[in-house]
């Protein structure tokens, strides 16, 4: 729905590989009008939009804010667009850290002191990165992301230090 209204635009800081319905991007993302959302990461409204959005969870508190969201995209009360590969991504703790159940409240997860989570956590201390990518976000491994720019900005433009590629 709605992906012939796009808009390719030019991004050296785009990730490798990755295609819009089978046309490659090189250095390039695309802006495209939303036919609806899932799961809220992050997003800018217009005045109006904030009014709308307001008023619908005031009167419809019961439904999760990315379902009203949804709703109010499919029935044409908010026009929505995204930007593909994403600019935006959420992020987990490092698997075997022992900090995943910090992730969510949802499933809490119990980590055992072994040779796993010995190991995850060197890794951890040699890239001075704790975070990864949730796994539906693998289209965003930034080339240039904050946490990176941060880990320059702090340690210099060391070998690992702060940039192990892909997930920081």
């Amino acid at each position: 729905m709605h992906s012939e209204e796009s808009l390719i635009y030019s991004d050296a800081d785009a990730p490798f590989n990755m295609s819009y319905y089978g046309r490659p991007l090189v250095d390039e993302r695309v802006v495209r009008r939303s036919g609806g959302i899932v799961c809220v990461t992050a997003y800018a409204l217009s005045p109006r939009g904030a009014l709308k959005l307001l008023v619908k969870m005031g009167v419809d508190m019961n439904i999760p804010l990315d379902l009203a969201i949804r709703s109010m995209i499919e029935s044409d009360e908010l026009i929505a667009y995204s930007v593909q590969p994403s600019i935006i991504a959420q992020w987990i703790y490092r698997a075997g850290s022992g900090s995943e159940s910090a992730n969510s409240d949802i499933s809490p997860v119990a980590i055992a002191d072994t040779v796993e989570h010995t190991e995850a956590w060197r890794k951890i201390h040699d890239s001075m990165n704790v975070w990864a990518l949730k796994p539906y976000h693998e289209d965003a491994k930034f080339r240039n992301g904050a946490l990176q720019a941060l880990g320059r900005i702090a340690f210099g433009d060391g070998e690992s230090r702060g940039h192990d590629a892909g997930t920081v």
